[in-house]
């Protein structure tokens, strides 16, 4: 039985919901707990806590979700239980906006340059938060300018499409190191989703101390993935973690429920013995 959802983002980032909103769909849901893991932020962390004090025992896990690149291939790093009011910490995720701003405003460049009406205004309005590609998507379906915010993705604002802008660079172990400074432990997030899975055990292997945990349970990941994964945690002594990672939209990679993959309480038990809270 799913216990605790351990990858959920909130306006902070890119999610829709607020993370006020977050903790009462996870109570309704009937978790025992969440982590809150927006990309490149800790914005949402604080309210998520203060709303969660509502309820006695409901865990609130300070996570965050780190977008990197590595060997031309898009990688996500979680990590957990990080000082997340380190006055460091935050200034340090202060750089990585700027670098999301450049990102999204060259994206808009690109987009205008190819026939669409879209402002870097509309842009910044849509999001509450780190501005990431799901706003520019969302803003173009709204003005009907694409059929929908996943055909935007899929044709204009991925890898090889015409709009497409490469991050800035930021590797895993980059993601890995700025996790340990802050206390927190790196988890290789969704890694059924990066294209070449010999990079997977690559970073694994070559790198046994970047990584405390690998995301098994995600509701991209096939059940062979499942097992795949799961053997490749037991056999390097990692935690498996698992989440829905909610945004509050479903697509062909994220569970449109909170709690839809997550971890039971016993794998949280062994979870919660890394982490700093």
């Amino acid at each position: 039985m799913i216990t605790y959802d351990l990858h959920v983002h909130t306006t902070a980032s890119d999610g829709l919901f607020t993370p006020s909103q977050v903790i009462e769909k996870a109570v309704r849901a009937g978790l025992k707990g969440i982590a809150i893991t927006d990309h490149d932020t800790v914005d949402g962390i604080a309210e998520a806590i203060g709303c969660a004090a509502q309820y006695p025992g409901f865990v609130v896990v300070p996570g965050i979700e780190l977008n990197t690149n590595q060997d031309q291939q898009s990688v996500h790093v979680l990590g957990y239980g990080m000082d997340f009011t380190s006055y460091r910490f935050v200034e340090k995720l202060g750089q990585m906006r700027q670098w999301r701003e450049e990102r999204a405003q060259a994206i808009v460049q690109k987009l205008k340059c190819l026939g669409y009406s879209i402002e870097y205004d509309e842009v910044q309005h849509q999001a509450q938060g780190a501005i990431g590609r799901p706003h520019i998507a969302r803003v173009l379906a709204k003005k009907n300018l694409v059929p929908s915010a996943n055909w935007a993705f899929g044709h204009l604002l991925t890898r090889g499409k015409p709009a497409y802008v490469p991050r800035h660079p930021f590797t895993p172990i980059d993601a890995t190191n700025l996790i340990h400074e802050f206390h927190g432990i790196a988890v290789l997030a969704h890694p059924g989703l990066i294209h070449h899975q010999n990079l997977v055990t690559d970073l694994l292997d070559r790198h046994p101390a970047c990584f405390e945990g690998i995301e098994v349970y995600y509701p991209a990941h096939a059940p062979y993935q499942v097992e795949k994964y799961r053997a490749m945690a037991e056999t390097r002594g990692l935690l498996m973690t698992g989440g829905s990672d909610f945004h509050g939209e479903g697509t062909s990679e994220h569970a449109p429920n909170i709690g839809f993959r997550g971890i039971n309480d016993e794998l949280y038990s062994v979870f919660q013995k890394e982490i700093n809270i």
